[in-house]
């Protein structure tokens, strides 16, 4: 059935349930393509996930296709995760700890800023 815009908040519960177990999916099978296919093609095939089927979004007109684009772009969310990784590997062990430390920070303190601003 077709979504109006009324009833999206009491849909956005369901899309976060499709989303974050998505990602931690995502997560797990990225990592291991990482170690298999490279770092540097899994982040590009994660990006190339999230704004394909981000953009899909745009363009669905039932809700169950909402649901299946924004589970895939959970998926390709859990690859963001390799970056992470690789950005660890960079860093000089006495640095490491601070600045993944605050990576996480700003990325958690961007999202609620992110929340509040649509408020």
């Amino acid at each position: 059935h077709k979504v109006n815009l009324e009833d999206a908040e009491n849909y956005s519960a369901t899309m976060n349930m499709v989303v974050f177990p998505a990602g931690v999916v995502g997560a797990l099978v990225w990592g291991v393509l990482g170690d298999i296919l490279g770092r540097r093609a899994v982040f590009n095939g994660a990006a190339a996930m999230i704004a394909t089927f981000g953009v899909g979004t745009a363009f669905v007109s039932s809700y169950g296709w909402l649901l299946v684009t924004r589970l895939l772009v959970g998926f390709g969310i859990g690859g963001l995760t390799v970056p992470f990784c690789t950005f660890s590997e960079f860093l000089p062990p006495s640095q490491r700890g601070t600045n993944l430390v605050c990576l996480q920070v700003f990325c958690i303190v961007g999202a609620l800023f992110a929340h509040l601003a649509l408020q």
